[in-house]
């Protein structure tokens, strides 16, 4: 198989994959399962039980009658023949019990679909807390070739459920295309010849017998005799029956054919080398993030990180905590973002293909080496080791830069407070020789203002004594004038005597 058309099947398969998330419910608790080969009925007898509208065609090549979809709207369409015409799971709620229809057990559309088939119905019994199975078979398988398809049908449901008692006692039988006048006991007494004489039966016997022991647990659904036979009495048989078996948990052992297997293990490996791609891929990623880590504590994470990865022996516990590192190291990294733009989906790329591995590895054997998968890691802590002395350097040359322009800085400082301070010394000097200039200057004006005061008190003191001189010389002179009176007047009295 050349590499494009192997890419295309990969592909195709993880696509179909995908959609199963998106068809069937997150969860159900009650959960009744059709199981049966391509082209057994089983989508006929759904869309009966979902109350879709039948209508019966007739076969233009052999005249058969058949039953198809009555409104091409309705969701689940009916194959006629071995075709298989159910791809995806279909589950429609009824009354508290979810149904559902899945794909053929052995269908005929390629290893491919095998492949995806085995997977629905893996997922199908996964999603199921509480399970009943019906499993559907054909007329013909029966009767033909000594019932060796009833036989090999029965052998891959024991591959898929090895659990007998389980089966014994949650799982009915629903026969389709049977004739007008078939009954269950008919189907009894031919099963009971089947087990008894052929070596097909050998594993399923005692499954198939127990079953059969109560015939309520075989639903029969015969072939309608023209197109208004709708038989819509299947339904009311089919919850009678379902009736007669209890709820079971239900754990499957997926398998295919051998040649399907063959070609799982060519697309596990194929799968393989895209998962190592996918972690070559991050570990550059982390190279590239550890080369810019500057963050001693980023460092020492992840460091403890890869070195937890190295002591992980569980795969899914090393996958999820590998995703866990990238996505906190890488993904979110603006210069990831830049260099790598589709970086950011890898990681859930990486959980994606894991979890198909793991659903391969439950079909067909894949090892995986994780101590292979973990050689990268010594290099990437070797690095981180590198990296942290790098960095420890890098902030030790720095915090000498910044202590250095601190230095310059206190320094600067430091010459700015000394010139302050010369400034301002300069400023009090200039400030103390005007304050002794205006202390001189008034000094001689209290010097000048004295002396002119010393002056006017002598000029006072000169016009006091002055005019002290003037009254005692005009007292005199008064003096001199009263005496010069007295006499007078003495000498005037002594003449008249």
């Amino acid at each position: 198989m050349n590499s494009a058309h192997l890419q295309e099947e990969i592909k195709h398969i993880n696509d179909s994959i995908s959609k199963c998330d998106e068809v069937l419910p997150k969860k159900a608790l009650r959960t009744v399962v059709l199981l049966g080969n391509t082209g057994a009925g089983k989508s006929t007898v759904f869309n009966i039980l979902c109350g879709n509208e039948l209508k019966i065609i007739e076969n233009q090549y052999d005249g058969s009658l058949n039953f198809d979809l009555k409104y091409s709207g309705d969701f689940q369409k009916i194959g006629n023949s071995a075709s298989s015409c159910t791809s995806l799971p279909s589950y429609k709620n009824i009354d508290l019990t979810t149904f559902i229809d899945t794909p053929g057990l052995e269908d005929n559309n390629g290893k491919a679909q095998q492949i995806i088939n085995i997977f629905y119905i893996k997922k199908v019994f996964s999603v199921s807390s509480k399970v009943k199975i019906i499993l559907f078979f054909d007329y013909d398988s029966i009767m033909i070739s000594r019932g060796k398809n009833l036989g090999d049908l029965f052998n891959h449901l024991l591959e898929l459920i090895p659990d007998k008692q389980l089966l014994k006692q949650s799982m009915n039988f629903l026969i389709t295309r049977c004739p007008q006048n078939y009954t269950s006991l008919f189907f009894k007494n031919k099963v009971q010849e089947l087990c008894l004489n052929n070596n097909y039966f050998a594993n399923s016997s005692d499954v198939i017998l127990n079953i059969i022991d109560n015939l309520d647990r075989v639903i029969i659904f015969k072939s309608p005799l023209d197109e208004n036979d709708i038989n819509l009495d299947i339904k009311d048989k089919v919850f009678n029956s379902l009736g007669n078996v209890l709820w079971s948990s239900v754990k499957i052992n997926p398998s295919v054919g051998q040649s399907a297997q063959l070609k799982l293990r060519s697309i596990s490996s194929e799968l393989l080398a895209k998962l190592n791609k996918k972690i070559d891929k991050k570990k550059s990623c982390l190279v590239m993030r550890i080369k810019r880590m500057n963050s001693i504590k980023d460092i020492d994470d992840l460091h403890k990180g890869l070195q937890n990865l190295i002591l992980i022996s569980n795969e899914d516990n090393f996958f999820n905590s590998l995703v866990e590192l990238i996505n906190k190291f890488t993904a979110k990294r603006p210069f990831m973002l830049y260099f790598r733009p589709s970086v950011p989906k890898t990681p859930k790329k990486i959980l994606e293909t894991k979890r198909l591995l793991d659903f391969y590895k439950t079909i067909t054997k894949i090892e995986i080496s994780l101590e292979k998968m973990k050689e990268f890691i010594p290099g990437l802590i070797s690095l981180l080791q590198s990296r942290k002395v790098t960095v420890i350097q890098e902030k030790k040359l720095q915090q000498a830069k910044e202590e250095e322009k601190e230095r310059q800085r206190q320094i600067q400082r430091l010459n700015a407070e000394r010139e302050e301070a010369e400034r301002r010394r300069r400023q009090i000097e200039l400030e103390y020789e005007r304050l002794r200039i205006q202390q001189r200057e008034q000094e001689e004006r209290n010097r000048i203002y004295q002396e002119q005061l010393r002056q006017e008190r002598l000029r006072q003191e000169q016009r006091e004594r002055e005019h002290r001189e003037w009254m005692e010389k005009k007292r005199q002179e008064e003096l001199y004038l009263q005496r010069r009176v007295v006499y007078t007047q003495s000498q005037s009295n002594c003449t008249v005597f």
